[in-house]
């Protein structure tokens, strides 16, 4: 899976969320990384990885876009992003595949477990998405190593 592109999108959900890339020699091993740490959290939460939903960097929103005058932005966003399988079970409970995103804003991670730093959105008490940080120097490192 590709978490960190090559190329740069041309338009940005978020004016808050930077969006990285590498060049194509090194963001494989920069991906490998990402992905190992993100299997890592999902085995940790007891989630299956292969069942959850990656939303790209560029398509990330932060808490800004939910406390700003933009409800539009949010709401749209739940529905584009969040909402887009949600499915009524035969018992009647709503089943949604879990998302997440990468993000290299601590303001959105106040959660940690196995040495893993992360946040969620949730809808009653049950998260559907999980914001799961990086640190961009550790990226860097990993990429010239």
């Amino acid at each position: 899976m590709n978490f960190i592109n090559y190329q740069t999108p041309n338009e940005f959900r978020s004016r808050f969320n930077p969006v990285v890339g590498f060049s194509s020699d090194v963001s494989a091993k920069v991906n490998a990384f990402i992905e190992n740490r993100v299997r890592r959290f999902f085995t940790s939460i007891g989630q299956d990885y292969d069942e959850a939903e990656f939303i790209e960097l560029d398509e990330t929103i932060t808490d800004k876009e939910f406390q700003n005058t933009s409800a539009e932005l949010a709401n749209s966003y739940f529905y584009q992003f969040l909402f887009t399988e949600t499915e009524k079970t035969n018992d009647g409970s709503i089943s949604e595949p879990i998302k997440f995103a990468i993000t290299f804003d601590r303001d959105l991670t106040p959660l940690s477990i196995d040495n893993i730093t992360y946040g969620t959105i949730k809808i009653a008490n049950r998260p559907i998405l999980f914001y799961i940080l990086f640190d961009l120097q550790e990226l860097i490192r990993i990429s010239k190593s």
